[in-house]
């Protein structure tokens, strides 16, 4: 399937399941750029975190200069579950998260990182929360009790909680980490936010929770934050910067 941002590469269906790929449950979408080390480590997690739920995984690449595209795109011809949507000239996890929320057909979508420090645990209670209960959205939060922020520096956290705060406080938003990057929510959340959507900068969230028209439903897990095992953190001036931008985009909207 072809698209303005890339292709889908679609991996062959395995015998054993033959399932047709509008019959999943949930679609989890992950952003790479140069994560070669993490992505076998991932797809087993979340083998495991996943069992008995019928899931896919769509990896949506930024053009990493490594392995990471090769990698995934060797496992798509071997598991039924993994897609790759290969993105040329563009940059972004926002509009990346965009493009892969846009391949998928699930009724219930999660987005997460490819470092393995977002819980994969979490995704089945989020799943069964979104199912069972009338919420829109559920959201791994650093900032709930029990939530730990693992090896972050001091100074790390201090920027996260004032970025939070500040948030929060100019955008008068009751969610207690709308910066997260880990959450799980039911396509018509997503498509009710579709028009609205920016696109800019790592905080996907964030835009989505503001582009809706309307009220969301929302619950907060604790997140265990885990230290990063390979590859680097994308936190930059620039990334900043965008931020920054979307945060005057929605103010102005």
């Amino acid at each position: 399937m072809k698209g303005s941002d890339g292709f889908l590469k679609w991996a062959k269906i395995n015998a054993q399941s033959g399932e047709p790929r509008m019959s999943r449950e949930l679609s989890v979408i992950v952003p790479t750029l140069n994560e070669q080390d993490n992505i076998v480590p991932l797809l087993e997690k979340l083998h495991n975190a996943l069992d008995g739920i019928n899931w896919e995984v769509i990896f949506v690449d930024d053009s990493s200069v490594d392995a990471t595209s090769d990698i995934i795109e060797g496992i798509c011809q071997k598991d039924d579950r993994v897609y790759l949507v290969k993105r040329g000239g563009r940059h972004g996890l926002s509009s990346a998260v965009i493009e892969g929320l846009r391949q998928s057909q699930a009724p219930f979508l999660a987005v997460m990182d490819a470092d393995l420090q977002h819980d994969e645990a979490l995704l089945k209670e989020m799943f069964n929360l979104l199912k069972n209960d009338p919420l829109d959205i559920v959201i791994a939060s650093r900032y709930v009790t029990d939530a730990e922020l693992g090896p972050w520096p001091k100074s790390r956290v201090f920027m996260s909680q004032a970025a939070t705060g500040l948030v929060r406080t100019v955008l008068g938003i009751e969610i207690k980490d709308p910066l997260s990057g880990f959450f799980m929510m039911k396509r018509a959340l997503f498509e009710q936010a579709v028009p609205a959507l920016c696109g800019r900068g790592q905080k996907i969230l964030l835009d989505l929770y503001l582009s809706v028209p309307g009220d969301v439903r929302f619950k907060e897990l604790p997140l265990r934050f885990k230290g990063r095992v390979s590859g680097k953190s994308k936190l930059n001036l620039k990334v900043v910067w965008e931020n920054f931008c979307l945060l005057i985009i929605k103010m102005v909207r």
